[in-house]
């Protein structure tokens, strides 16, 4: 039923009329990861450009295999070769590798626990390693830099003593909020979050005032009546909403709508979740309340029950086998580390709110 899929042809031609041709085979962009968009018009010599040197197209499999029904191309079969074999269940990652940001959001969500310093001191040298005067992407095998990665890296950085140079997010600087990457035509709200918490640990020296002012205006426009907030690279509102409040954490009066969804949208087993709850949005709803409360749930008996229940939850189903796929790609997918690790945080800053663990 074509005219039923109009809107997608109107969508597809507004995302094509922003990117300048050349960039079409000029490299490092996220039009190369969604090469296979050319269909018959691919110019395979060209394409050949937007090559990393492991062979993928741009870190997309479907990419990359698209380019092999064009032409023979020895990299890009070993690179196919590589990731086919990265897993037993016959299913092909959307992109690979993706080093980086798994590193960071992993760091990211256990970066309140106390954890052996030379342990992770290896995963932050290399996350420095692969700094660079834009920034960071999910990779350093592609060089494609996004401020959602460089933020969450620029925070890690920042709290461990490297000093990454903070002016990189001008870069990223638009009318009213910040780009994740360039061209892009929606912009992603879990990224403007991110920066505003980075801005937080921007050395006085920098004056980022004006950058803090606009990104909460963006952030306070964005919210939902209910109070909640949405993400283009995550399917559950539970996930923008606890980047949002880590970041407006300073502003608890703007949280306060936020406060009263997460407390009307709890299930009966204590979970939270869309479609009736499982663990990583129940992990991210209980690691908002607490961020929101900031240390009042003892004075709010139904804030603290509330806590309690999820707490409970999680500590009951954070292993479960069966976990939706809620991350955006090209598909969903479920990033099992990530995940594991949000659920780990929230556990360990609810024990460490109850006093049950050393701070």
């Amino acid at each position: 039923p074509y005219e039923a899929w109009k809107h997608v042809e109107s969508r597809r031609a507004d995302k094509l009329s922003r990117i300048p041709p050349a960039a079409i085979y000029g490299g490092a962009t996220t039009l190369t990861t969604s090469l296979e968009h050319q269909g018959e018009r691919l110019i395979p010599l060209l394409s050949e450009r937007c090559q990393a040197p492991n062979g993928s197209v741009g870190g997309s499999p479907s990419a990359t295999a698209y380019l092999l029904t064009k032409e023979c191309n020895p990299l890009a079969l070993d690179y196919l070769y590589r990731v086919a074999h990265l897993g037993t269940d016959g299913g092909i990652a959307f992109l690979h590798p993706f080093e980086i940001f798994e590193t960071a959001w992993v760091l990211y969500y256990l970066d309140g626990l106390p954890l052996d310093a030379e342990l992770i001191k290896p995963h932050l040298d290399r996350l420095a390693s692969c700094w660079t005067s834009t920034g960071v992407g999910w990779t350093g095998e592609w060089p494609l830099s996004d401020s959602d990665d460089t933020a969450v890296v620029f925070k890690l950085l920042c709290g461990h003593g490297y000093g990454p140079d903070p002016r990189v997010f001008w870069l990223y600087e638009g009318g009213d909020h910040f780009h994740c990457f360039p061209f892009e035509r929606d912009p992603s709200v879990g990224a403007n979050a991110h920066i505003l918490e980075a801005l937080s640990d921007v050395p006085p020296e920098f004056e980022v005032s004006p950058l803090v002012s606009k990104l909460t205006r963006y952030l306070k426009s964005a919210r939902s009546p209910e109070g909640h907030w949405l993400d283009k690279w995550h399917a559950s509102p539970y996930y923008a909403t606890h980047q949002c409040a880590r970041a407006l954490s300073p502003h608890p009066t703007l949280l306060r709508p936020t406060l009263d969804w997460l407390m009307d949208e709890q299930h009966e087993n204590g979970s939270w979740g869309v479609e009736g709850g499982n663990p990583e949005e129940t992990a991210l709803a209980l690691a908002s309340l607490q961020t929101i409360a900031d240390g009042r749930l003892t004075e709010h008996p139904e804030m603290r029950l509330a806590a309690d229940r999820g707490a409970s939850y999680l500590a009951e189903h954070r292993e479960d086998a069966k976990q939706p796929a809620l991350w955006r790609g090209k598909a969903l997918y479920r990033p099992d580390h990530i995940v594991q690790a949000t659920i780990l945080g929230a556990l360990y800053d609810y024990a460490r709110r109850q006093e049950r663990v050393p701070a």
